[in-house]
């Protein structure tokens, strides 16, 4: 197909697959991008948390200027 590689761009880090075949055990059910940590997330179970996760960042996303 024309526009798609051949062959795989890129290998697997050792590290993701091991995550893969081995996960952590947790009860996050939410996730929400962090945004004092950029490239990170705020996990939680509980939904009021994550609602105030969200919130931190839509501000963050606001202050940016960035819509969606």
């Amino acid at each position: 197909m024309q526009g798609f590689h051949q062959a795989p761009s890129g290998g697997v880090d050792k590290n993701a697959v091991d995550a893969v075949l081995n996960p952590e055990k947790h009860n996050y059910i939410f996730m929400a991008a962090d945004p004092d940590k950029l490239g990170y997330h705020r996990f939680t179970a509980s939904d009021v948390e994550h609602a105030k996760n969200a919130k931190d960042y839509q501000a963050w996303l606001n202050s940016k200027n960035i819509k969606k």
